[in-house]
């Protein structure tokens, strides 16, 4: 009777310990569910949340500001002014970007506007940014005509064609420190120029350092295909195993390093024509054409020879070929409004609501 009762209370036991551990199974697996279904809902809600474009701005050169209508910025939140130029003597006031302040700040309305620092020198970038000195004075100089002129905040546009030596990255990033933290004493933003094929090319810039001191990344989303190259789209929007990269991984590494809300795409509404010799190899320089240009010369009718138009389904750009009157055929690769309207609707599905345009007077 003894054993019947301990065998009994034996399999109780048992039952209650299966009963525990069940229920610790099924909350596991209910969080596991609910940890899993919130990170979905979170991904989907980051990548659904810029449903429009909450920011368009523009670029007006400098070449441009005397030919400014007002009526035609209406549509844009955001006015940037290119540019005032940066030497080892601070910033050049006997040139034509500083000459043409006046007539830009008269032909424009008190909308946000920027002042962009046009640093686009290689060899006289380096040796600024090997001297404290002369970024000090820069600095200086660029906030006294923000102060005078009225400006909003700034946009260093710092190209260099260099390879990426730590040293050369170390200053940037040092240089950029100061010249935010500078800014910010101002109660002024800074936004920062960097190339579209950074991450591909390996361009000398630490973008998650930089991103500690700059308040805006614009991506030049242009000039991937270089006038000095092979021809090729713009900056495609697809085509990564034609082209080597494209659109869509270069907003993917930028968002991996930098948040979305602080990345402004800029859009290039222009392309490149180039000649090409029996090889189908380029013979010279492509020549730069505005999108207005273009249209001139091969819209709505091109009555060139053998002119042929097309859209790239995989970049979304627009080809043209034709042979010119000496014999030489010819392509030409643009953006237009039909693929920028596409790279936006990217943009959005990735929770980039803001956009920029190279630039007045081109489109």
């Amino acid at each position: 009777m003894r054993k019947i009762i301990f065998l009994i209370i034996v399999a109780l036991i048992g039952y209650l310990v299966f009963i525990s551990l069940k229920s610790k199974d099924d909350t596991s697996v209910r969080t596991t569910r609910e940890t899993k279904n919130s990170e979905i809902s979170n991904n989907k809600s980051n990548s659904e949340k810029a449903t429009t474009i909450s920011s368009k701005s523009v670029f007006v050169p400098y070449w441009t500001a005397s030919n400014l209508n007002s009526n035609e910025l209406v549509n844009y939140d955001r006015i940037m002014y290119f540019g005032v130029a940066a030497t080892e003597q601070g910033i050049d006031r006997s040139e034509s970007g500083f000459s043409g302040l006046p007539e830009f700040i008269q032909n424009t309305d008190r909308k946000n506007r920027l002042l962009t620092l046009r640093m686009l020198d290689t060899e006289s970038n380096l040796k600024i940014l090997a001297d404290s000195k002369i970024q000090e004075k820069i600095i200086y100089d660029l906030i006294s005509i923000v102060d005078e002129y009225g400006f909003d905040g700034v946009v260093l546009d710092l190209e260099l064609s260099v390879l990426p030596y730590a040293d050369v990255k170390e200053n940037i990033s040092m240089f950029v420190r100061v010249f935010g933290q500078k800014l910010r004493e101002r109660d002024l933003e800074l936004a920062m120029t960097i190339y579209g094929d950074t991450y591909f090319r390996g361009r000398p810039y630490d973008i998650q350092e930089l991103n500690k001191f700059v308040d805006e990344f614009m991506i030049m989303a242009y000039d991937f295909h270089k006038s000095y190259g092979e021809p090729g789209p713009n900056f495609p929007l697809g085509g990564r195993i034609t082209y080597g990269y494209d659109f869509k991984k270069m907003i993917e590494d930028f968002s991996d390093d930098v948040e979305s809300e602080k990345l402004t795409v800029v859009f290039g509404m222009f392309g490149y024509d180039w000649t090409l010799g029996k090889q189908g190899k380029p013979l010279k320089r492509g020549e730069a054409l505005t999108l207005s240009q273009i249209r001139e010369r091969f819209y709505p009718n091109c009555d060139l020879k053998s002119c042929l138009t097309k859209k790239d389904p995989e970049s979304a750009e627009t080809k043209i070929t034709y042979i010119d009157d000496e014999g030489y055929r010819h392509v030409v690769w643009f953006d237009d409004d039909d693929s920028v309207e596409e790279k936006i609707e990217y943009l959005k599905s990735k929770g980039i609501g803001s956009v920029a345009y190279w630039a007045y007077g081109y489109y």
